[in-house]
């Protein structure tokens, strides 16, 4: 399996889900893009 590009998200909340502030919370997440055999062939035979 061949990675075409990996995708880095990440989030970052300052406040809790009231309203009021609080100690920074970081959500990161790594994700691999694997290429597609499939593209651009047709596959309706």
């Amino acid at each position: 399996m061949q990675i075409r590009k990996t995708m880095l998200i990440q989030e970052r909340s300052e406040i809790d889900e009231m309203g009021a502030p609080c100690a920074p919370l970081i959500r990161v997440a790594a994700l691999p893009v694997p290429q597609n055999p499939y593209a651009g062939i047709d596959q309706r035979t």
